[in-house]
């Protein structure tokens, strides 16, 4: 399954970190939530939006977080979800 690509896609950011290989919206998702694309995370309650607690301990794994979120709150947006999504600050 294809899920739209986000804008950036095509602008090189979206790539895995050392290398050209486009990293999906959903190579994301599996990274770091237990999902297997981002259209499960939209099919989910109405108040469910992802939530990041845990500090990504690899460049892949901080990229997939922020990438979800970004596109998660997009979709929100587009569809009138009020839940957002977001990255907690993991203190030091």
């Amino acid at each position: 399954m294809q899920t739209n690509a986000h804008p950036a896609a095509s602008s090189g950011r979206n790539r895995w970190p050392g290398t050209n290989e486009r990293m999906t919206l959903d190579e994301c998702v599996r990274l770091v939530t237990c999902a297997e694309s981002f259209q499960e995370l939209t099919e989910t309650l109405p108040t469910y939006a992802p939530k990041f607690y845990v500090k990504p301990t690899t460049t892949a794994e901080r990229l997939a977080q922020r990438r979800i979120v970004a596109s998660f709150n997009a979709w929100a947006e587009r569809n009138g979800r009020e839940a957002r999504a977001f990255i907690a600050e993991c203190a030091q």
